[in-house]
């Protein structure tokens, strides 16, 4: 498999320098340096350290990890916002990457340059770890698909190229289904040979990962002393067939032309693609049980926690060659006892650069010498 690295990210890791904003949430106009290492945002709720590190999450993977609603990410009473960041290598070579976003249309640029979302997404390497990741354990199979679909498209070009076609290929045969009456079955089917050729490389690269990540929660789980959590990753896709447990692509096409054939009266009857990668699951067991049954609440967001440190820590940093990394940490350790906490932000401080958010910054923080900010009513100012 070839691994995903921009241009500029081959030369040397790099660090983010300098985020712009105008017109984001609560934010009428910010300008604010960065540096390596951990930077905590502290402050009282509600006054926007958290939509900082969901701008800078935008601008890595076009995606906000609060919302499906761009317009959410607009200040009340504008009409649209405008987002940038600078990226400084260690060999000094400079880039950024910018979005704008107004009267409903997205332009993106890498280097003040057009580019489509292809081009734009993980210009540098970032994992979130958010409150609202406890929805990995306790929310629908698509939160735990969207994990995977995120991690893959940042390890793998391959994949994200597939997936942008899968997604389109699988809206138009919906939109036939939905009106088979006027298509009728060969039109429909004339999608399946796409439709199965990006959907089983979904399909490879998907199971490929969950075995990866269960290799590396085994060794992650004890620095957390959670190794007794025993959190397992089943990977259950929609289309099961012995083809999959093989490399043979040629096999695995087929069998999902198969599965395709014999559903596609049903699929018209109900207008839409039963079976594919669009209705796998990522099954998460505890102790050989599911764990949204049998999971306490500390399991959960432990669980989820581990989730997200083994793709920020272990995967993302080990497959794309020592890359740096730009971790973001929103306030996530609260309910994590002593011990826990020290191998939490031992792991974490293990990233190039992390951007944190706290009411108050933690003791295990302090000790590891970091930059404090003030923020305030949408207004970030030094400490002390």
């Amino acid at each position: 498999m070839r691994h995903h690295a921009h241009a500029f990210l081959e030369t040397s890791p790099a660090s983010l320098t300098r985020l712009q904003l105008q017109n984001f949430r609560n934010y009428e106009r910010l300008e604010l340096s960065l540096s390596p290492g951990v930077t905590v945002f502290q402050g009282d709720n509600g006054q926007g350290k958290t939509n900082i590190l969901e701008a800078v999450y935008y601008l890595a993977v076009l995606r906000s990890f609060r919302t499906n609603r761009i317009a959410d990410l607009i200040r009340m009473g504008c009409e649209g916002f405008r987002s940038r960041l600078h990226l400084t290598s260690t060999t000094d070579t400079e880039m950024s990457v910018s979005a704008d976003y107004a009267q409903q249309r997205r332009r993106l640029f890498v280097d003040d340059c057009s580019c489509g979302p292809q081009e734009f997404i993980n210009q540098f390497n970032c994992v979130s770890l958010v409150p609202e990741d406890i929805e990995l354990a306790k929310g629908p199979p698509a939160v735990r698909r969207r994990y995977l679909n995120i991690l893959l498209s940042q390890l793998y070009p391959e994949y994200l190229d597939s997936l942008i076609r899968y997604t389109k290929v699988l809206k138009n045969r919906n939109a036939m289904l939905r009106s088979s009456e006027r298509y009728g079955k060969a039109a429909i089917t004339a999608y399946d040979s796409q439709f199965t050729e990006h959907g089983a490389r979904l399909m490879r690269l998907r199971t490929m990962i969950v075995a990866e990540l269960n290799e590396r929660l085994t060794a992650l789980l004890p620095r957390l002393k959670a190794d007794k959590t025993s959190l397992e990753l089943r990977y259950q896709p929609a289309i099961s067939a012995p083809a999959f447990e093989t490399e043979e692509e040629d096999g695995q096409q087929t069998a999902m032309i198969t599965v395709l054939n014999e559903n596609i009266a049903r699929d018209m009857e109900q207008g839409q693609t039963r079976y594919g990668p669009h209705r796998d699951e990522l099954g998460l067991y505890i102790g050989g049980n599911p764990l949204s049954g049998f999971g306490s609440e500390g399991q959960c967001r432990l669980a989820a926690l581990a989730l997200k440190l083994v793709a920020a820590s272990q995967l993302v940093k080990e497959m794309q060659n020592e890359k740096s990394l730009v971790l973001l940490v929103d306030d996530v350790f609260g309910e994590l006892d002593s011990e826990r906490r020290n191998g939490f932000f031992k792991t974490v401080a293990e990233a190039g650069q992390v951007l944190l958010t706290c009411t108050e910054t933690p003791a295990e923080i302090l000790e590891r010498s970091p930059r404090i900010l003030n923020v305030k009513k949408g207004k970030v100012e030094n400490d002390g």
